[in-house]
């Protein structure tokens, strides 16, 4: 009975060891409706009500299974991506509550997921003038240095802020394939439109990650 305009507030209470994973106001003829949190009360939403009839859902989760993020849902074609990497200790979220699922990557986090995935050896040195000590990034950018995983961005830099495009990350995930005793053998990019655009020093990396389907 809200008229447009107005501010409709609800709560949604899980069973016992549940915890609500995503909530959803869809309207036929508007489509998805903004829903916001209650700071106050984390299981209490609230959104501005449209012109039309919305349906409210709710989606769950085991407490011991789900994810802390308030922003990765549930039906999110990401989501179970996000909760192996967060399960596995291979990313973190920006905050506690937040993962950043649009965010994006950097030279200096692409190497620490590698890092963790390698079991976090140990480096010594920072090899990089922009690298400095005791940073979350500093002991993985040493071990791919190290490595041959990642090269610098030259001039003695790594660029840990600098973003990634994808061919070079599908260059950092065939060497460190390579450092990880994996088959390395690719294939040709025939099919695409765009593969001529590829570098050349990209070429055999792109076609090993379309291969094996990365």
């Amino acid at each position: 009975s809200a008229d447009k305009g107005d501010i409709v507030s609800f709560t949604v209470s899980p069973y016992n060891n549940y915890i609500v994973e995503d909530v959803t106001v869809y309207a036929d003829n508007w489509g998805t409706v903004t829903v916001y949190r209650d700071e106050k009360n984390w299981n209490s939403y609230y959104f501005y009500m449209p012109d039309q009839y919305v349906t409210v859902s709710a989606y769950f989760a085991p407490a011991a299974s789900a994810l802390p993020f308030n922003d990765v849902a549930y039906t999110s074609w990401y989501y179970d991506a996000v909760k192996f990497v967060y399960d596995k200790g291979i990313m973190d979220g920006v905050s506690y509550y937040r993962f950043a699922p649009d965010a994006t990557i950097t030279r200096g986090m692409v190497v620490t997921m590698l890092w963790r995935m390698a079991g976090e050896p140990y480096a010594s040195g920072t090899y990089f003038d922009d690298v400095s000590y005791g940073r979350y990034y500093t002991t993985a950018v040493a071990w791919s240095a190290r490595n041959n995983i990642i090269e610098g961005s030259g001039a003695n830099t790594f660029g840990v802020n600098d973003p990634i495009t994808r061919e070079q990350l599908a260059v950092i995930l065939y060497r460190y394939a390579k450092y990880m005793n994996y088959s390395t053998t690719t294939s040709s990019l025939y099919g695409y439109d765009d593969a001529n655009k590829v570098s050349s020093w990209a070429k055999d990396a792109m076609g090993w990650a379309v291969r094996n389907g990365v």
